[in-house]
């Protein structure tokens, strides 16, 4: 251990600090790199620190080009390119760590140096959150840090302190310019850093078709899906179905969209388009904003039913709000929803895909919908009494909710309805529309989210994959499209996991509370640190030109140009490097020394008869030098000379003898 601590006493300490930085750097891309890389990359890493500490020695030129020209031969290899995102961060990080194994001149130091800042940006290609701002802000003073050891005279590790201090004040007072720059420079359309999205950058629970147990795996899945902020009021619980895919045609196994049903139907503001437009009071409207997390699809959540909502969406025939571009980076919309409509009363659905069922599905569940017909009353509607004995019956025998349901591949809605009878939210929505359009109604699947978790640091709701939801809509006379959800029907005893059982209280406008203090205060921890992640993707990730455009109307500055703006940039950091000048300049200007102010007076006294002190000889000589001239004073300024030097260079002068160095001055007479 001994000899281990002197190892690292004699190493370099900026080529530690520069070792330091660059393990900061790559530690987001051991996440995203093939494990075979980051193995390699660590190998070189201790490598150089090997090398450092003088256990191994630096390895020749040659075999550092051998290994250049096979990593290069490699990556293009296993990515197929060295071009792209991941082709490209992969070189260059493998490339940073490789000029580690011949960095030997102080220009070999200063390219790893720059170059460690040039990698820094490639950690936000992949990711912008909170973490990875973390990271690489300490890269940064660590690799300013190594900068500063490597021009200090002093190379001792117990005096590093110092260089870390100096590498701190530089990074603070690069902060205000970083600042200014981000929040005035003009915004483009875009995220605040990528290259070309890659199409598997990015993922959602929801998909343009529906198989039983897709949805099932996302209950394990506890990431967020979106956040969203009310304006005005919020929901009751049990209203907040976030409507995504819509279904409509069954092949026996898979539930799939229709592409001719995913078109544009409705523009931006469809309260102005023609007929058939919902039936909604525009007075109960619900404004919200929504922070989408990227998906890689079309699909932009939101309450049904969207009224309002960007220039960028519409919404399709079966009202799913889309995108014109899949959503690949972290998007925020703003919208009105109605929860209280109508949808198409007027007529039923003219398309027969909503009454589809291939003639080989479900022969059991046909005969059950002609056991319930019997059950129906002439004076009633129809198709009110056939919903409702339907659900009865999910809601009397022995169903059960579970997210581990038994596999069904045979026949899939007969083996639900009278074998397994265990099942998650699709296997219910999927046997109700079976069902409903056994009957005679026009029904379709929808799925989406239900619910979320109310952050109460924040007051946003977050929504997460493991909220995903599917149920039924079915068309009524003189009502149109209905939402119906049969899960909701299943009793509390009968759903088989504690969190749905909780899920479904909530859903339903119901209380849960934890009575253990602990478990209460980590959700309260969780609560914070989601929130600084959302204010995060809200004003940094999120600063797009309508959030720029907000935040300057707020300052008064309004309908600016691009040209106003740049010159309100520059003339802000021309005024903030003025600041930081002066701020830095008054720290440079020192007091002069009190001793040496005394002496200086004491020099001007023996000037006036023709002794001149010269800034190249000590006080020392210059007494010795007036002694052998003036034999009178020898002594007086001997013994000046002497004491001026005690004073001068000791570590805590006293205010004694500086006081007796002024007497003696003061009655000094040449």
């Amino acid at each position: 251990m001994d000899s281990l601590t002197q190892r690292f006493q004699q190493a370099n300490p900026a080529v530690l600090w520069l070792l330091s930085g660059i393990v900061f750097i790559l530690a987001p891309h051991v996440y995203y790199q093939s494990h075979l890389l980051v193995l390699f990359i660590g190998c070189l890493l201790f490598w150089r620190l090997g090398v450092e500490l003088q256990y191994i020695r630096q390895p020749p030129a040659w075999f550092a080009t051998l290994l250049a020209i096979s990593t290069f031969i490699g990556i293009t290899y296993g990515y197929q390119t060295v071009f792209g995102r991941d082709a490209g961060v992969a070189l260059l990080i493998t490339m940073l760590c490789l000029k580690l194994m011949e960095m030997g001149a102080p220009r070999d130091f200063l390219v790893a140096v720059f170059l460690g800042y040039f990698v820094v940006i490639t950690g936000f290609l992949f990711s912008q959150s909170v973490i990875i701002g973390l990271l690489m802000t300490t890269a940064v003073f660590l690799l300013t840090t190594s900068l500063v050891s490597y021009h200090r005279s002093e190379r001792k590790l117990n005096s590093q302190y110092k260089s870390a201090r100096l590498g701190i004040n530089l990074l603070f007072q690069a902060i205000p310019l970083a600042i200014l720059l981000f929040f005035l420079f003009p915004r483009v359309p875009g995220p605040l850093w990528g290259l070309p999205e890659q199409g598997s950058s990015a993922s959602t629970g929801l998909s343009s078709s529906m198989a039983p147990g897709q949805i099932t795996e996302l209950a394990f899945d506890n990431s967020v899906a979106f956040r969203v902020e009310f304006e005005n009021k919020i929901p009751e619980a049990s209203q907040l179905y976030w409507r995504g895919p819509v279904f409509t045609y069954y092949d026996g196994f898979m539930w799939q969209e229709l592409a001719s049903n995913s078109r544009k139907f409705f523009g931006s503001e469809w309260v102005t388009e023609l007929p058939p437009v919902p039936q909604v009071k525009m007075s109960e409207g619900i404004k919200y904003s929504v922070m989408l997390e990227p998906h890689n699809a079309n699909w932009l959540l939101a309450l049904d039913l969207p009224t309002l909502y960007p220039a960028t969406g519409y919404l399709t025939q079966n009202y799913e709000l889309l995108s014109d571009e899949p959503v690949k980076k972290l998007t925020r919309y703003e919208v009105t929803s109605h929860l209280n409509y109508k949808l198409s009363p007027e007529a039923p659905p003219a398309n027969r895909v909503y009454r589809q069922i291939p003639q080989f599905v479900g022969p059991k569940a046909r005969q059950l919908v002609l056991e319930l017909q019997t059950k129906i009353q002439a004076d009633q509607p129809y198709d009110r009494q056939i919903v409702d004995l339907i659900l009865n019956h999910f809601r009397t025998e022995p169903f059960f909710y579970t997210r581990t349901p038994p596999a069904m591949l045979d026949n899939p809605i007969d083996q639900f309805l009278f074998e397994e009878r265990r099942g998650f939210c699709e296997h219910y929505a999927s046997a109700f529309v079976v069902l409903m359009r056994a009957a005679g109604l026009p029904a379709r699947i929808v799925t989406g989210y239900l619910g979320g978790e109310l952050n109460t640091i924040g007051n946003y709701f977050i929504v997460r994959q493991s909220d995903a939801h599917a149920w039924a809509e079915v068309w009524l006379e003189n009502q149109g499209w209905i939402r119906v959800d049969p899960t909701a029907v299943i009793p509390p005893g009968r759903i088989e996991q504690a969190q749905f059982r909780d899920r479904f209280r909530r859903s339903a406008g119901e209380g849960v509370g934890s009575q253990l203090w602990f478990a209460d205060s980590i959700k309260r921890l969780k609560f914070i640190w989601d929130n600084v992640n959302h204010s995060w993707n809200d004003w940094i990730v999120g600063y797009n030109p309508t959030k720029q455009q907000s935040f300057l109307d707020a300052l008064g500055i309004k309908d600016f140009s691009w040209s106003s703006l740049i010159f309100i940039l520059f003339g802000g950091l021309a005024l903030l490097v003025l600041v930081i000048a002066w701020h830095l300049s008054g720290h440079t200007i020192r007091k002069p020394n009190q001793a040496h102010v005394i002496f200086r007076r004491f020099c001007r006294k023996l000037a006036r008869k023709g002794f001149r002190y010269s800034p190249s000889e000590t006080a020392h000589n210059f007494a010795q030098r007036v002694a052998e001239k003036r034999s009178d004073i020898a002594k007086q300024v001997e013994e000046i000379a002497e004491l001026y030097n005690q004073v001068r260079y000791a570590r805590a002068p006293a205010q004694q003898s500086l006081r007796v160095l002024e007497q003696r001055v003061r009655q000094f007479r040449p």
